[in-house]
């Protein structure tokens, strides 16, 4: 997965050719998260990466989308990333980026949710 870190500045060269005017971020018409979760679906493989990516364009233009983000894709994800995804797939990404799982923190441990079961079903 190095891909990630490598192709940012080939990601932002592509970018530049495809768009016209100043972008309000690099991979404009991309959300970065997006193009980030295609190249770990991908894991890496940099032909599948750009035919993902050009299918996503594709569509976004077709449909007249200013911009696709990571939310709209896992909301329709067969016309933008070419197939169902489930949750293991998207705590995967979260958990490669060392991102917390869930959505929010609960601030406890699994250690911590044992014991509190524990305590609070007491058997008879």
């Amino acid at each position: 997965m190095v891909f990630l870190l490598e192709s940012i500045p080939a990601r932002e060269e592509y970018f530049k050719r495809f768009r016209v005017g100043d972008p309000p971020y690099m991979t404009y018409l991309v959300e970065p998260s997006l193009l980030e979760f295609i190249c770990y679906l991908k894991q890496g493989r940099i032909r599948d990466f750009l035919l993902q990516l050009h299918n996503a364009l594709e569509y976004g233009t077709m449909n007249r989308f200013p911009e696709l983000t990571l939310e709209y894709a896992c909301q329709h994800p067969l016309d933008i990333l070419g197939r169902e995804i489930s949750q293991r797939d998207i705590d995967g990404y979260h958990k490669y980026r060392g991102e917390p799982m869930a959505p929010e923190p609960t601030g406890r441990s699994w250690g911590g949710a044992v014991k509190g079961f524990k305590e609070t079903n007491k058997p008879l």
